[in-house]
């Protein structure tokens, strides 16, 4: 839902599973499972951000992700995922875990990374040779997490002073 100033804002209830049907019709070619739940209270405000989200500058070289040998386009980066595109040439399987290299003002880091959405513009028709990924980091040193945690501290101010 949209709030005042265009601001969205999110809205959850408490449930528990009813039923579980094996083959929901989501489309005429399209059989997924799906869960009933059964509503047990009213709706209520939620905020599900768990780590800030911060947009690295284009031509930031400080901060890089790389998946394999291909590095990503971030789009945007916490500490506890990613949101990025790249070329279509190496897929993203969805709920693949794989190694990844975190590249953090100089130093290179080795956090796993679960792919939790792949979407391809070609859907839609357009700019058919890109994909876009969303990951969650984990196995994550500490070392990495202080690292990280430290450069979205910096974009984030770099940000703020700029409005």
């Amino acid at each position: 839902m949209t709030g005042s100033g265009n601001t969205v804002k999110r809205f959850g209830f408490n449930g528990k599973i009813a039923d579980i049907i094996n083959d929901y019709s989501l489309s005429s070619s399209n059989l997924v499972p799906a869960i009933i739940i059964k509503k047990t209270s009213g709706f209520r405000q939620y905020d599900l951000r768990m780590h800030y989200r911060v947009k690295p500058r284009l031509g930031d070289h400080s901060i890089a992700l790389c998946v394999g040998t291909e590095k990503m386009n971030l789009i945007d980066i916490s500490i506890g995922g990613a949101h990025f595109c790249h070329k279509k040439d190496h897929p993203i399987e969805p709920g693949k875990i794989m190694k990844a290299t975190l590249y953090v003002d100089g130093q290179s880091f080795n956090p796993d990374i679960r792919t939790l959405s792949v979407w391809s513009p070609a859907e839609t028709g357009r700019l058919p040779g890109l994909e876009y990924a969303r990951v969650q980091f984990f196995n994550m040193d500490k070392k990495c997490s202080y690292a990280l945690n430290g450069k979205i501290m910096v974009i984030q101010r770099e940000l703020l002073s700029e409005k």
